[in-house]
C-alpha cells in the first residue's frame, strides 16, 4: 500500500490531515 515515489509526501500529507482532523474534533466538542 505504501508507494516508494510518494512516501516522503505522504508521510507529510498524513501528518497535517491528522492535525486538521484533531482540530476539527475540538472544535465540534466545543460547540
Amino acid at each position: 500500500m505504501a508507494a516508494k515515489g510518494k512516501s516522503r509526501k505522504g508521510i507529510r500529507a498524513r501528518k497535517k490531515r491528522i492535525l486538521t482532523k484533531k482540530r476539527m474534533y475540538k472544535a465540534k466538542i466545543r460547540k
